[in-house]
Parts: structure tokens; sequence; C-alpha cells
């Protein structure tokens, strides 16, 4: 957590723009608040500081106001974008701004699996109509575009 509060400060420094850096007590809150709009769903993250009655959530307008969760949202960041390599390059990461969250999640999951003696592995696709690198075409499946 503190390196996310480290590389997001850094990122927003490398903007030039003047910022009140982030804490990590904003990022925990950041990621409270986030929790909660996926439970409470509302059209637009900021319908949940709207004056409206039917669609204002005292709750989250009272931990952090839009502009700052706006803020947090617009520059956190997980690595250092001078440190990517370029497209081409023989060690150029697709997935290089999130690597540091996947090694971490990898990490922990392999610390808590006590897998048993007889384990089945099935692959799981997601059918994907969209734009991404990391989409594969699988000719014999019978949706053929998967993420």
């Amino acid at each position: 957590m503190e390196s996310i509060v480290f590389q997001s400060n850094l990122y927003a420094t490398q903007s030039g723009k003047n910022f009140s850096p982030l804490t990590l007590e904003e990022l925990i809150l950041f990621l409270a608040i986030n929790l909660t709009m996926g439970v409470k769903r509302l059209p637009s993250y900021r319908d949940y500081w709207s004056t409206s009655d039917i669609l204002h959530d005292p709750y989250v307008s009272s931990l952090m106001p839009v502009k700052r969760f706006t803020w947090i949202l617009g520059n956190l960041h997980l690595n250092d974008n001078t440190l990517m390599k370029k497209k081409g390059d023989k060690d150029f990461d697709k997935l290089y701004k999130l690597r540091p969250l996947i090694t971490h999640l990898s990490e922990k999951f392999l610390s808590v699996l006590q897998p048993s003696k007889h384990q089945a592995v099935d692959e799981s696709m997601v059918k994907f109509k969209g734009r991404s690198s990391l989409k594969q075409y699988m000719p014999k499946k019978t949706h053929k575009e998967r993420l």
C-alpha cells in the first residue's frame, strides 16, 4: 500500500501540477469507497456526491470530497512510467503498469493455497468483443474471441 502511495505521488509530481500528496489513510478510504460503489451501483461515480436525494450517498460523501476522489482516480499508479520499456524492446511488458499488483496477488494466493491430492484445473473464458492486445483467437472454441 505504501508503494502505491509513493508511485501515485511520483506520477503526480512528474505531471508538474500542484497537488496535495496522497496519504495511506486516503488510499484506504479510496479503496473502501470503491468497494462500496461495487455493492451500491449508480450510473456515474459522481452520483454518490449528487445533491439529489435519490442519488446522494451520505456515507460515501462523508468519507472524501468528490474532487479528491477524482484526483486519486486520475493519479493512482502502481509503477513508475519513466522506467517502462518501449514497445518493441525485448523486455517490454504489456502489463507493466499492473505488474506489482499481479506479482503481489500471485505470491499471496500461493501462500494460502493448500492444494489437495486430487485437483482439477478448468479453463474459464469470458466472451469479449472489444479491442485488446491480450485477446486470443481460438478457432476450435465455440466462441472464438475470448479474453
